[in-house]
This record gives C-alpha cells, sequence and structure tokens, in this order.
C-alpha cells in the first residue's frame, strides 16, 4: 500500500538528486554566461528531469504481500508470478502496484465455487489475491479505465490441480 501513499524510494532518490543536479548547473551556467541563459537552461533541466521522474515510477517494483500457512513461499510467488503475466496488464495499460493474498481460509472457501465453474478441471487447490493498480497516463487502449487513476482490490482467483501451475481462472471486482 505504500506505493498508493507516494513515490517509491527510488523516485525519491531520483529527485534528491536531480535537485542536487539542478543547483549545480545554475551555479555553473550563471557563472560563465549570466542569468538568462542560467534560468532557460535551469527550466529545460528540471522539465527533463521531472519527467524522468514521474516515468521512473511507473517502473517501481511491486509491493507484495502472500504469505500463507498453506502455502510456499515459492509457490505464492508462481502465483503472483501468474497474476503478473495476465494479458490484462497490457490490455489495459496498466501497472501492478501491489499484490495482496486474502488469506487461507478466503481462498479455500473459493474453491467449492471453482470446482462448480470448471467441473472438468480437476482442480484441487484455490488462492486468491486482490491487486491495485494504477492506469497508464494515456488510457487510450483502455475504455474502462480513466487515465492515471488508481484501482484497488481488483481480484484474482487462481486454481491449480495437484500443486500444478497457478491458472488464473477468473478476475474483476466482484
Amino acid at each position: 500500500m505504500a506505493s498508493l501513499i507516494g513515490p517509491s524510494v527510488v523516485g525519491i532518490i531520483y529527485l534528491v538528486v536531480s535537485v542536487v543536479l539542478l543547483v549545480l548547473l545554475f551555479w555553473l551556467v550563471h557563472r560563465k554566461k549570466g542569468t538568462l541563459a542560467a534560468v532557460l537552461c535551469t527550466l529545460l533541466a528540471f522539465v527533463v528531469l521531472a519527467l524522468g521522474y514521474g516515468f521512473g515510477s511507473w517502473y517501481a517494483p511491486v509491493d507484495k504481500d502472500i504469505g500463507s500457512d498453506v502455502y510456499t513461499e515459492a509457490e505464492m510467488d508462481a502465483a503472483a508470478d501468474a497474476i503478473l503475466a495476465d494479458s490484462f496488464w497490457d490490455e489495459m495499460n496498466a501497472r501492478v502496484l501491489d499484490i495482496h493474498y486474502i488469506g487461507d481460509e478466503q481462498s479455500a472457501n473459493y474453491l467449492s465455487s471453482v470446482q462448480g465453474r470448471f467441473p472438468d478441471s480437476g482442480y484441487t487447490e484455490c488462492a486468491v489475491f486482490n491487486t491495485d493498480f494504477r492506469s497508464a497516463f494515456s488510457a487510450k487502449n483502455a475504455a474502462p479505465l480513466e487515465p492515471r487513476e488508481v484501482y484497488t482490490d481488483y481480484q484474482w482467483v487462481l486454481a491449480r490441480a495437484d500443486g500444478g501451475s497457478w491458472e488464473v481462472v477468473t478476475s474483476g471486482y466482484a
């Protein structure tokens, strides 16, 4: 959830470095060429650095809260990877901010529903996650999403048969 509150640590470091570079640039140009050139160069550098900061936060790491008493860390990472590999993210031009597991007991309650919906699948295990994500700066490819919006608690139901690979069986808002 930290990524919803503010920029990533990488973004903050980028901003601090940018400010130091801007101050250094202003000092060097002002000393050599004059005030107008210093101001114009500083403004141009600020625009470039600010754009870099904004786009850099788009690539910040995904926060994960995927601990389980039933599944191993590797199994939960595989489930999270299945969610991240889903075509939804490319189709909606969105970026995952946070993945969180809803819990072992709640996930087990979904199993009978999944088995009823896919009776020939042989699914024996179920894991349910919620994701928070941000739509792109320009959501032209994602008609239902508003640009630059944060969407929370988008649900993912995954299932597998006897310890096999996790498969996304359904996703969306319930």
